[in-house]
């Protein structure tokens, strides 16, 4: 499943010790998505982990009102 992925460019996979960056590669792959691509619809189940490399992913929540805002991080982590 998968193929090489640049796991310094991300600074989560980047800390990982070897052995544990091991244990995930089998399972990580590189996907390229295009800007304003959605990765997952509201109340849908996540699947997968998105660990960008060369891309800035949000967060958007639809408030009451209808209008969408750009969730800040310390609030989705």
């Amino acid at each position: 499943m998968g193929h090489w992925v640049e796991f310094e460019a991300n600074d989560f996979l980047g800390r990982l010790s070897a052995e544990t960056l091991g244990l995930l590669t089998p399972y990580l792959m590189d996907v390229s998505l295009h800007r304003g691509a959605q990765v997952a619809e509201p109340g849908e189940e996540l699947v997968c982990v998105w660990f960008p490399t060369s891309s800035v992913l949000s967060v958007v929540t639809t408030m009451e009102s209808g209008h969408d805002v750009e969730a800040d991080r310390k609030s989705v982590v």
